[in-house]
């Protein structure tokens, strides 16, 4: 069975560069409230390449740490973070695939998916980039 897909629509700043098709591991989720959050961890979560940041809504939210392995004996390799909107449902499945490897989908990989294939899909907005795109859409350009 293939890894289930993390999607990111943009290049996110907290990925390494050449990030898609990696596999990362699920190592915690917490589930926290972002009005509790600085707006410097907010800065590094939503901040996109080359510029910008992903506009999150207000509420409780999925923390969810990832690892992706690096050379052996050079301890956990890269770490990073992302926040996934939080319902209960959510919550019991993230804390069930603790251990679990993910495939990572960068931008026009995670555009790309059909619907069914986005196990962790991201929160709802309308940034620039996908507004943008969701009237190219509805002009029939894409």
């Amino acid at each position: 069975m293939p890894e289930p897909i993390l999607p990111f629509k943009h290049d996110m700043y907290k990925l390494p560069k050449g990030a898609d098709g990696v596999l990362a591991t699920l190592q915690m989720n917490l589930v926290i409230d972002l009005s509790a959050q600085t707006p410097a961890f907010i800065d590094y979560d939503t901040r996109i390449r080359p510029d910008g940041n992903y506009p999150l809504g207000p509420g409780l939210y999925n923390f969810l740490l990832y690892t992706i392995p690096g050379p052996p004996g050079r301890g956990a390799g890269t770490i990073f973070t992302t926040l996934r909107k939080h319902d209960h449902n959510s919550e019991l499945h993230y804390r069930s695939t603790i251990g679990a490897q993910y495939k990572l989908a960068v931008g026009n990989s995670a555009r790309i998916l059909p619907s069914h294939f986005k196990i962790e899909e991201e929160s709802p907005h309308e940034c620039n980039t996908c507004q943008a795109e969701s009237n190219l859409h509805a002009q029939g350009g894409v």
